[in-house]
This record gives C-alpha cells, structure tokens and sequence, in this order.
C-alpha cells in the first residue's frame, strides 16, 4: 500500500466497507442523497489535522463521517452500531485483501438518530483515523570516496 493515502481513496474503502457489512446497501459518497431512502449511507470527508511528529514524518488525523437512513430510530442505532463494531474490532480489510486504512483507527463516536422531514431516521457516527506521511527530502548525492588522515602522538613529544 502506498505511503500516502488520499482522502478520496479512504472514501472509496469506507464505501467497500460499508457494502462488506450491507452487501444490499446503497453507498453516497461526499454529500447526503437529496431524498435519502432507508437502508442507504453516507459517507464523507469531515476534517484533518496535520501535525510535525518527528524530521522525518508528519501525523495526519482525518474524520470522517458516516450517516445511515432508516424507517425506526432503533434500525438505524443498530445498524451504525454494528458498523461501529466491524470498524473497531474485526480490523476490516477491503476487497484488494489489502486493510482498509493504512492508518490506525482511533475511535468511532455514534450521534443519536435525528427525525428527517420524511419520516426517515438518519444516525451518523464520526470516524477519527490517524497515520504518520513521511517528509519528502531533497535527494543528495551521494558521497563517492572518503579518505581518513590519524596522527599517533607518542610520549616524550616525538611523531
């Protein structure tokens, strides 16, 4: 896997993931369906933080967030929930067979379901991920001979 994840390809294996768990789902990525059906999510790009870890690597915290429709409030706690479960404790891997994130997740927080204007009931959680980038360095020639000059200093001051 490559060193460097982008947003939009996490987005893509959120989305895999998703269709792991609800193989019969419909995945929106980036921005809410105009007029979200039950058994349909959410998922899009929240935030990221980048921060100096070390000379030679920068840490990156990404959120982001899921959302799942559904006809009952219940419905859509235990479906986010068992997203929840699946993200945390079964280390998921992506149809490649490669991991999901080449990151660490860090926690998934569930929000309590909201009443939409159509009736549906919409639960989001927020996905916190974080990895380390490595620092791009300009290349530097390399050294191609080293010579080494000592000189023995004996007792009495003779050389």
């Amino acid at each position: 896997m490559s060193a460097r994840m982008f947003v939009s390809g996490e987005i893509v294996r959120l989305a895999e993931l998703l269709l792991e768990i609800f193989p019969a789902a419909t995945v929106h990525r980036y921005q809410e369906p105009e007029a979200p059906a039950s058994g349909q999510f959410t998922v899009s790009f929240k935030q990221e933080t980048r921060r100096n870890e070390t000379r030679s690597y920068t840490a990156i915290e990404r959120q982001f967030e899921i959302i799942t429709y559904a006809e009952t409030a219940e419905t859509a706690v235990l479906w986010m929930e068992a997203v929840s479960r699946y993200v945390m404790n079964e280390r998921p891997r992506a149809v490649s067979g490669e991991p999901v994130w080449n990151e660490r997740v860090e926690s998934i927080s569930l929000n309590a379901p909201i009443k939409l204007e159509s009736g549906l009931r919409a639960c989001s959680a927020v996905l916190t991920v974080r990895s380390r980038e490595p620092i791009v360095f300009e290349q530097q020639e390399k050294m191609e001979k080293v010579e080494m000059r000592t000189t023995i200093r004996l007792k009495g001051g003779m050389n």
